[in-house]
């Protein structure tokens, strides 16, 4: 099964209105910490991930597969 994280985060996000820099922000990252995930160059813990969904009212299962 493929992995959709980065492009589901980046699409979810953009579709709230919400920059990266607010995103991180609202979550404690840092916005080059936000753009690494929507690149795909880096994962986040287990834990900014179940922070992602909850900000984004979607489930974890949403916010990575297709």
């Amino acid at each position: 099964m493929q992995m959709r994280f980065p492009s589901n985060l980046q699409k979810k996000r953009q579709s709230l209105g919400v920059s990266q820099v607010k995103f991180a922000e609202d979550l404690g990252l840092t916005r080059s910490m936000v753009a690494s995930y929507e690149q795909g160059i880096a994962e986040p813990t287990l834990c900014n991930l179940i922070k992602m969904a909850n900000y984004l009212n979607i489930t974890v299962d949403e916010l990575i597969k297709k």
